[in-house]
């Protein structure tokens, strides 16, 4: 993914729906970026590990995770 793309929130979105793991080559922002992270642990609950620190720790975040 080019390193526009990994900014893109529409491209990053769409992205993550299809593969929760397309995280780990994201942007650090989009890794902290709520929304994004909930949907790529909605598609894989392993995505969880690529998520910013702080939303790693986010209730909301992890239980979708093992949902």
């Amino acid at each position: 993914m080019s390193p526009e793309l990994r900014e893109d929130r529409g491209v990053v979105l769409a992205a993550v729906r299809k593969s929760g793991r397309v995280l780990a080559h994201v942007s650090l922002d989009m890794r902290d970026d709520p929304g994004i992270v909930l949907q790529a642990v909605a598609q894989d609950g392993k995505a969880l590990r690529f998520a910013s620190e702080e939303l790693r720790r986010n209730r909301e975040v992890v239980m979708q995770a093992v949902a």
